[in-house]
C-alpha cells in the first residue's frame, strides 16, 4: 500500500484551511476598523482638550469680558490685547488684535458656545463638554 494522501483528502483539507484563513482575515479586518475608529475619536478629543485648555488660560488671564461677546463669540481683554474665540466652518478661531489663527482644521469641532453666568465667570461648552472658568484678573 502506498503512503500519502488522496486528491479528495487534499482538497477537503485545503477547503477547511481556506475557511479558517478567511475567518481570521475577517476578524483582523473588523478589529482594524474598530482600532481606527477609536484612534480617530481619541485624536478628536485630544484636539478638543487642547482648545479648552487654551481658552481656559486666556479666560483666567482676562481683565474683562467685552460687550461684543455673545453665545457664539467670546471677546476678552487680556493685558493690552483683545482676544476673540469663535467657531466658523466647524473650526475654532482665535483672533488676537485682529490677527486670526485657527486652533483646529475644518470639521474637527462641531459645537462651541459661551454663556456668562456672572461678571466673574465664563461658561464654555465645547463638543458637549461644559466648563465654567473664573476670570482672575478683574479690576
Amino acid at each position: 500500500m502506498k503512503k500519502g494522501f488522496t486528491l479528495v483528502e487534499l482538497l477537503v483539507s485545503m477547503a477547511i484551511f481556506l475557511v479558517l484563513l478567511g475567518a481570521v482575515y475577517f476578524s483582523f479586518q473588523l478589529e482594524l476598523k474598530h482600532w481606527k475608529r477609536l484612534a480617530d475619536k481619541s485624536q478628536h478629543w485630544q484636539i478638543a482638550c487642547l482648545v479648552r485648555e487654551r481658552m481656559a488660560a486666556d479666560i483666567r488671564q482676562a481683565s474683562a469680558v467685552l460687550e461684543a461677546s455673545n453665545a457664539e463669540h467670546l471677546t476678552l481683554r487680556v493685558g493690552t490685547d483683545t482676544i476673540e474665540y469663535f467657531l466658523t466652518s466647524r473650526k475654532v478661531g482665535r483672533r488676537v488684535n485682529g490677527r486670526t489663527a485657527y486652533l483646529t482644521n475644518d470639521d474637527e469641532i462641531k459645537a462651541l458656545s459661551f454663556s456668562y453666568p456672572s461678571s466673574h465667570f465664563v461658561a464654555c461648552s465645547l463638543e458637549g463638554t461644559a466648563m465654567v472658568i473664573a476670570i482672575r484678573n478683574l479690576p
